[in-house]
């Protein structure tokens, strides 16, 4: 699909192609088919003590705006504690995590540059 096939894209809140990791549920409001492969962006939905371990993305960019919660984050060498609000950004190459250290479900919303990379 070619940007000028879709030029607007509206979702309803617990909505979008998901999937399930880990307990934790992705819901993929926009995703590369939409825009070229532009970008990315899904709702997470984190369960106590969920969220990705330490890892390493080689082909994307991503950028993490909480909702709702507390998460302790891994961002390079730093440990970060983000709550409502607070956003942190790793650039590919850059090791990261991200896990829920509350006792309900926390949210964020995770943009990924370029598109296409998770969602296929």
């Amino acid at each position: 699909m070619t940007l000028e096939q879709s030029q607007a894209k509206h979702v309803q809140p617990g909505r979008g192609t998901t999937f399930r990791a880990r307990g934790d549920l992705f819901f993929f409001k926009v995703v590369g088919e939409d825009n070229d492969d532009a970008f990315s962006m899904c709702e997470v939905w984190n369960v106590p003590q969920g969220g990705v371990p330490p890892h390493i993305d080689h082909r994307d960019d991503e950028a993490f705006f909480v909702l709702e919660g507390t998460y302790a984050c891994r961002l390079g060498d730093r440990d970060l504690t983000c709550g409502p609000g607070e956003s942190f950004f790793a650039r590919r190459g850059t090791p990261h995590a991200f896990k829920n250290v509350g006792e309900a479900r926390a949210r964020m919303l995770i943009v990924q540059s370029p598109g296409g990379v998770i969602e296929k």
